[in-house]
């Protein structure tokens, strides 16, 4: 007897990408202090083991958090996204989906690695094209923030373009977010203006990203 189940031409089936950003020894300059600090962070100060030492490393932080939740924004700009299987390295270790229990805030992150799950992601790629138009109508070859050949004609691409944006936002002008700060004074955060600014100019920052289609990294599929 037939189950009766057929398949929906219209089901979803989520496209894999792994992002790769990183944040020493690569192509960019990743300050330890002002307003270019703190990279990229998606672990606020509640999730270490060893807080910060100092006002500067605690601000650090908030930064690299700030900054996070760019990259959030942006890769959820186009299309609704999932975001999972995250790897930080820092100086001293990694560790996967957390922080390993010796994570020491006062450590600068050296990489951050994750997945982004779109389950309908046609609309990237044609959705940053159209961005790169409205800022100049005659880059019809799409030329991204890599300059020169570094075409955007793919959807992986398409992501790292808005990876950058996401981290270089504000320029070298800046712009702030209202975020949680520690004090290790008190040993408590207060809410306050976080300052950022682009770690490094547009070009290096790209350079730093990588961006891969890969399998479901959920059924391995």
């Amino acid at each position: 007897m037939a189950s009766g189940y057929q398949q929906n031409i219209n089901q979803l089936d989520p496209t894999y990408y792994r992002v790769v950003i990183t944040q020493s020894g690569g192509t960019a300059t990743w300050n330890t202090a002002g307003q270019t600090a703190g990279g990229v962070n998606p672990y606020d100060w509640g999730g270490y083991t060893t807080l910060p030492s100092s006002a500067t490393n605690a601000l650090n932080l908030a930064q690299g958090n700030v900054r996070w939740q760019s990259v959030v924004e942006q890769l959820s700009l186009l299309a609704d996204c999932r975001i999972f299987d995250m790897t930080i390295t820092f100086s001293g270790g990694s560790a996967s989906n957390g922080l390993p229990n010796n994570a020491n805030a006062n450590t600068a992150v050296t990489s951050l690695a994750f997945d982004v799950a779109y389950d309908r992601d046609a609309g990237i790629l044609p959705g940053y094209q159209n961005i790169l138009l409205a800022a100049n109508s005659s880059n019809t070859s799409f030329v991204g923030y890599g300059g020169g050949s570094n075409y955007v004609t793919t959807t992986a691409q398409a992501i790292r373009e808005l990876v950058t944006a996401a981290i270089i936002r504000g320029g070298s002008s800046g712009w702030y977010k209202n975020y949680r700060v520690y004090n290790p004074t008190t040993s408590e955060d207060t809410e306050q203006k976080v300052y950022v600014k682009q770690p490094d100019t547009p070009a290096n920052i790209w350079a730093d990203i990588a961006v891969t289609q890969v399998a479901d990294t959920l059924t391995g599929s």
